[in-house]
């Protein structure tokens, strides 16, 4: 493809056109069991669909269902961990414009990631045992998972998910229940929950899609669930897709600690940004590009999703930082020589001792001609992965003066993500390194135990009974970052933030900071690296009555160290 041609198009584009008049046909009716392909525990009964059972773990295969997406990614259904994971697929397959509807509930458990999506069918999938196919290519469409709070939307942006948080959902018993819309039309995503629009975005339509149903430790109980579907005349694929690499550059601002004042200049030296950009011709033959990318400096993290307008050029969507998890609107303005620059403010940083911070920076994307790339995937060498999914065992120092606890408890801390670096393609030959690290982290099983409090006297000779209490600390949260300095200094790290998820980042959160030595004669990158997780956990303490005059801490001073192994690969 011609690189010069698609440039003038990131630039310049062609306004977005209707796509070709289409037929519909009555709405298809998802509740009836011929309507779909059941993997493990699944029926149609009484005019309720239901996807997944009580059983989330299950390493000898209990309830003889066949853990078939553990046999999928393992060895068979007793291997790993037996993630006993329930799904259901849609024999049918869809084509935009369409609407899916459904009125249900979608569970919410500890460990789980439960979903509903919708997006193209895996034609490699045959349901063999150790062929780590899966069957549905996970797009777009509602899910709750440990590492996010809440109801979430979910779309997948440039080989990443971006997940957003549905603030009006309410958990009840467990379940977030209510009433589903996607609308996918014109290359536009909808997405409803209870009459209201919670997100639009651009999405390229690329082939018919089927819907699947993923359930962990509890069943959707859906009792209503249709499909509006083109039949004929229908939106064409996408043809030219490819995708683009950028970097950051020109970083200004600064993060300021509200505790101390103490104010840190932010600059190219200790953040940065990285991207990357999906590009196709829809249908009706007009240009659909979107960004999608990461920033970060210690203690600040975020994400930005933005689309390409034809008629400004300039670059519109949300940005979303890593402790609140809310999109709000950014827009990067275009400044020609194919960069755009946005500011961006907040008072959702961490120190490292987990206190607030305000952050204000200013910061260009840069999309160099030479990055740009024919196909979806990354060619030999241009991008690496290396994956952070771990388990180590840690122990917890617990210190709470007030009652007299000062001990030390063992535990696991389980990690999962990837860490991420691509080499982006400059003028005149030179390469711009650059890189995102995403994941979560939990305690499992969490630090808990009980003591004994003496309770002061309050009056001489008035004696109050010992109290019980119990104390909880979960470390639970998400980190993210991105990759900051230069090979020539040898000083390659990447920095960012964590934030709680069961508290929503309210009171726990706190930086990330994981350095990258490379080895000083050969270059090479090392098999290891540390990466420090400190700031505040949330402390639940539990068990002394209102009378005792006591007041107690809501949180905790954490710091961990977790032995990262790097063994980098290129993406599947």
């Amino acid at each position: 493809m011609n690189k010069r041609l698609i440039t003038s198009r990131l630039i310049i584009g062609l306004g977005l056109s209707a796509v070709a008049a289409t037929t519909t046909a009555a709405p298809v009716d998802l509740i009836t069991p011929s309507a779909w392909i059941f993997y493990a525990t699944g029926s149609v009964q009484g005019g309720t669909l239901t996807v997944g059972d009580s059983v989330g773990y299950d390493t000898s295969d209990s309830d003889r269902d066949n853990n078939p997406y553990n046999a999928w990614f393992g060895t068979g259904a007793t291997t790993g961990q037996g993630v006993d994971y329930d799904e259901a697929i849609t024999v049918a397959e869809f084509t935009p414009p369409l609407s899916v509807t459904w009125t249900g509930c979608l569970p919410e458990t500890r460990y789980g990631y439960n979903n509903i999506f919708i997006g193209r069918k895996n034609v490699d999938f045959k349901g063999v045992t150790g062929s780590r196919q899966y069957p549905i290519n996970q797009e777009f469409g509602f899910t709750n998972r440990w590492d996010y709070s809440g109801l979430n939307t979910v779309v997948l942006n440039a080989g990443r998910h971006d997940v957003q948080r549905v603030s009006a959902a309410t958990l009840s018993n467990n379940k977030y229940c209510g009433d589903y819309r996607v609308d996918w039309a014109n290359d536009t995503l909808d997405f409803y929950f209870n009459g209201s629009k919670v997100r639009t975005q651009k999405y390229t339509y690329l082939g018919p899609v089927s819907i699947l149903v993923r359930s962990f430790d509890l069943s959707h109980t859906i009792t209503s669930m249709k499909v509006d579907a083109a039949t004929s005349t229908a939106q064409k694929p996408a043809t030219d897709t490819g995708l683009a690499s950028i970097y950051g550059a020109n970083i200004t601002g600064s993060l300021t600690h509200k505790a101390t004042g103490n104010k840190t200049d932010l600059n190219t030296s200790n953040s940065s940004v990285s991207g990357d950009v999906t590009f196709a011709t829809n249908g009706a033959g007009n240009l659909v590009a979107h960004v999608s990318g990461k920033g970060a400096a210690i203690g600040v993290a975020f994400r930005y999703d933005v689309d390409y307008d034809t008629a400004t050029g300039n670059l519109s969507g949300t940005v979303t930082d890593n402790t609140t998890n809310t999109p709000l609107p950014i827009v990067f303005t275009y400044k020609g020589n194919l960069t755009w620059r946005a500011t961006l403010s907040g008072s959702n940083g961490r120190s490292s001792s987990g206190g607030a911070a305000d952050y204000e920076l200013a910061f260009d994307i840069v999309l160099p001609a030479e990055s740009i790339r024919a196909g979806r995937k990354f060619p030999p060498g241009g991008r690496f992965v290396a994956d952070l999914s771990q388990q180590q065992a840690i122990t917890i120092p617990i210190s709470v003066p007030v009652i007299n606890v000062n001990t030390t408890l063992a535990t696991n801390i389980v990690t999962e993500g990837e860490l991420v670096v691509t080499l982006v393609p400059k003028e005149l030959g030179n390469i711009a390194l650059t890189g995102d690290v995403d994941g979560s982290f939990r305690m499992d099983p969490p630090v808990s135990f009980s003591t004994v409090y003496n309770v002061p006297s309050p009056f001489p000779g008035i004696t109050i009974p010992p109290v019980n209490i119990n104390v909880v600390v979960d470390a639970i949260g998400r980190f993210s970052g991105t990759l900051t300095g230069e090979i020539a200094k040898n000083n390659l790290r990447f920095t960012g933030n964590w934030s709680g998820v069961s508290s929503d980042g309210t009171t726990a959160g706190g930086t990330l900071d994981m350095p990258i030595p490379l080895d000083p004669k050969t270059g090479d990158v090392p098999t290891t690296a540390l990466m420090t997780v400190e700031g505040v956990v949330t402390l639940n303490i539990g068990g002394i009555p209102t009378s005792v005059p006591i007041t107690l801490p809501s949180s905790m001073a954490f710091s961990q160290q977790v032995i990262v192994p790097i063994s980098f690969r290129q993406p599947n």
